[in-house]
């Protein structure tokens, strides 16, 4: 039985050379930029070391029993979560003090969306799996420069309040409760981490960093 004559041609037809296309090439001054920011975090993280062994040492501060290696580096990611939670509700705090309406409240990789039928948790589409973000738009645009200051500074005063009373409850705890004081010990490292590697500022998913 003879073939279609469509079948024939489609058989025929040439080959692409590339079944898809090839992935772009990123421009030098992006790669650039990257390596600057990759190098700022390094000499933020070196600075943070010395930044730390000061504390301990001027400070006198009297350090917590050690926890277990394993366990301390697993509870990282929900202290951070902790962390991002406080560090986004004071943003949330500063936009409804300026009359700005909150539309979303994200922590680690959950989303607290405001849809038209109410509010929804969602999966964040930013995967930003350390941190968090709030969107928020205003109310009018009376003074507006002024009121986004208050909504932006929101979230670093709220983790130095944290820093404050962790260290506060870390000082309380050390001869009450060995064991929770080095959890909080733990919570304060990651909050003061936080606050100063985010002194770098960078761009992701079109938003900045504070």
């Amino acid at each position: 039985m003879a073939a279609h004559p469509l079948l024939e041609d489609r058989d025929n037809a040439p080959r692409p050379l590339l079944t898809t296309p090839p992935a772009p090439v990123a421009p030098a001054s992006s790669v650039a930029r990257r390596g600057a920011r990759w190098l700022l975090l390094l000499a933020a993280s070196f600075v943070f070391g010395i930044l730390v062994g000061l504390l301990l040492v001027v400070g006198n501060v009297r350090l917590p029993a050690s926890l277990p290696l394993l366990p301390a580096l697993v509870a990282i990611l929900p202290l951070s979560w902790l962390h991002a939670l406080g560090h986004e509700l004071g943003h949330a705090a500063g936009a409804r003090l300026v009359n700005f309406h909150v539309l979303i409240f994200a922590v680690g990789p959950l989303a607290l969306q405001r849809k038209a039928d109410g509010l929804r948790l969602e999966r964040s589409h930013t995967s930003r799996y350390f941190g968090g973000y709030v969107s928020a738009v205003p109310a009018g645009s009376h003074d507006l420069r002024r009121r986004r200051l208050i909504v932006v500074a929101g979230g670093p005063i709220a983790s130095v309040l944290l820093l404050v009373l962790a260290s506060l409850a870390y000082n309380f705890a050390l001869d009450r409760a060995p064991g929770l004081a080095a959890w909080l010990f733990l919570f304060a490292f990651v909050v003061f981490a936080a606050v100063v590697l985010t002194v770098i500022p960078y761009r992701r998913h079109g938003t900045w960093n504070d």
